[in-house]
Order: structure tokens, then sequence, then C-alpha cells
């Protein structure tokens, strides 16, 4: 049987990158694994798609997420979930903390 994780303090885990946000995994589980990335404000991640569904949440300041054909505005407590292999891309228009979390159970 698998034990609990917990992850306390997420929230200024991480300083990004003077030119590109920093992302950290913080969690590998056999059902997900969980991403940390820190933006600063006017950062991006383009244009990008991921092999497995994702869920990804806003912890901290206020993101622009573009995904099929569409513009979401993610501020803190906000979460998206996208399909597996949708493109999609983000903009921190504040400095920001967000997680994305891999759903890749039943994968061996």
């Amino acid at each position: 049987m698998e034990e609990p994780t917990y992850l306390p303090g997420l929230i200024g885990m991480l300083e990004p990158f003077e030119d590109k946000p920093r992302a950290q995994n913080v969690l590998v589980a056999q059902d997900a694994h969980v991403v940390l990335f820190e933006f600063a404000a006017g950062q991006t991640l383009h244009e990008h798609q991921a092999h497995h569904a994702v869920i990804v949440q806003c912890l901290a300041g206020h993101l622009r997420f573009e995904v099929a054909g569409a513009e979401h505005d993610l501020r803190p407590g906000d979460l998206i979930h996208l399909p597996p292999k949708l493109p999609h891309a983000v903009h921190a228009l504040d400095d920001s903390t967000m997680t994305v979390t891999m759903l890749v159970a039943g994968e061996r």
C-alpha cells in the first residue's frame, strides 16, 4: 500500500529563471506526477502538448492559458483539465505559481 504524500509550502518554493519559468517535479507517484512551475511576470511557456491528460492549477498570481482557440484567465484556486495531446500555451501576467498534475494511472 502506498503511503500518503504531504507537500507543504509549494508557493515560493522555487524562483523562476531570469528568462523563463522554472519547473520541478514535486511528486512522482504510481497514478500521478506533479510538476511545480514558478513564473516571473511576462514569462511564457510556448505552445506545447502533454502526452498524458493533465490538470493545471493556478496557486498564486495570474496566468493566461490558451487552448483550443480560447483564452482562460487563471487565478488562485482555478484549474483546467486537458485531454492528452491538446496544444496549449501559458503566459504569466503577474508573478505566478502553478502545478501541472499528469494523470498516469494504468501506465506501465
